[in-house]
């Protein structure tokens, strides 16, 4: 343990814990120092992005629920090409800033991707009786299925953030079952110690973030609910205080759960760090103030995954003060140079070292919503 303490000082892992050479990394520097500033600039900045058009498709499940999956992908794209699902956070969407952000870039270097709004969220507010939860693992396996009949052949390449990457990381170690070809996976921010995220957001500035998150779920429950009657609302009576307490009252009843207790337990992933059997890599910063770093230290991670923890960033931040990037945006640069790394094409243990050694395969005007 004190070797992995020392190493996660530095900010960075690999796979099986052992340090990633200096040539691997792109310079980052955080453009401003402290969690919680870099969390609200990365999502005060963000506010100002254009969404990207898509199609979007809808996927239905098994107990009468739909998803809706937005497909953006190049003109020129066939089956066979790469593929990317994008699973977005608490309280998030496929409008998401960091899921246009990310798709975008995606769709210029010829990835088609798949904007996921799961059960409940985005444009599938009215299309399903429940929501989604850090256990929803069977609608993401339900997802990558209906995306590879949808791409035959497709090397599949799966990128959560926050609550989408606790899932991320359950579906690397569970992958769905079928033809489904998982090349990869991204989580970037993932809670993997559920109780002890939970504790952060019952204390100091942590109340702030907690007090959003019940907002936005309860105003959007309501919502739902008034225009269509089935929608389930678990043991609600009234607003709930705390993110426990909702989820004590409606996702923990909704999902099967006796207890919160129980349902954090079934949604911590530390032991999916363990168990990942694709290629993993896991974004994040020691400053999140949603995401206590000990979480990452408490296990050691299965030989294919790859652990970057950053000195700051806050949570889903990471804008840079000045790098080799094309943008300040550090992380969007690093998920695209692992999924570049893990096409099947690439040449063995030929991971980029910075996005200017990639060149597009198309200029930015030369995608589709297709």
């Amino acid at each position: 343990m004190a070797a992995l303490q020392h190493r996660w000082k530095s900010g960075r892992f690999a796979p099986n814990g052992a340090a990633i050479p200096e040539a691997n990394e792109a310079p980052y520097r955080p453009l401003v120092r402290g969690g919680h500033l870099h969390t609200l600039l990365a999502y005060w900045l963000a506010r100002w992005q254009r969404h990207s058009r898509a199609r979007p498709r809808r996927l239905l499940l098994q107990d009468g629920d739909q998803l809706v999956l937005h497909q953006q992908g190049p003109r020129s794209w066939r089956p066979g090409h790469p593929v990317a699902v994008l699973l977005h956070g608490l309280a998030g969407c496929h409008q998401s800033s960091y899921m246009v952000r990310i798709a975008r870039k995606l769709v210029v270097r010829a990835v088609r991707t798949y904007r996921v709004d799961l059960r409940g969220a985005g444009a599938g507010a009215l299309l399903a009786r429940g929501g989604y939860s850090c256990v929803c693992l069977p609608d993401v396996h339900a997802a990558l299925q209906q995306v590879a009949r949808w791409c035959p052949g497709s090397p599949i390449h799966l990128i959560g953030f926050s609550l989408g990457g606790n899932l991320a990381l359950k579906c690397a170690a569970s992958p769905p079952p079928g033809p489904v070809r998982l090349q990869s996976v991204v989580a970037v921010c993932p809670p993997v110690d559920t109780e002890s995220s939970s504790r952060c957001l019952s204390r100091g500035w942590g109340r702030l973030y907690d007090r959003h998150f019940v907002r936005c779920l309860y105003r959007r429950l309501l919502w739902r609910k008034r225009r269509r009657s089935d929608v389930l609302m678990g043991q609600l009576e009234g607003k709930p205080r705390t993110l426990r307490e909702f989820d004590a009252r409606w996702t923990a009843p909704v999902w099967g759960f006796a207890s919160v207790e129980a349902y954090y337990q079934a949604a911590n992933s530390q032991g999916d760090l363990q168990q990942a059997r694709v290629p993993t890599l896991v974004l994040a910063a020691q400053d999140d103030p949603l995401v206590p770093p000990e979480g990452f230290l408490a296990v050691r991670p299965s030989p294919q995954v790859t652990l970057r923890l950053v000195p700051g960033g806050g949570h889903l931040g990471f804008v840079a003060r000045g790098a080799d990037d094309p943008d300040r945006w550090w992380m969007d640069w690093r998920v695209l140079e692992w999924i570049e790394a893990h096409r099947p094409c690439a040449a063995p243990g030929g991971q980029a070292s910075s996005m200017r050694e990639l060149t597009p395969c198309l200029k930015p005007g030369g995608c589709d919503a297709d």
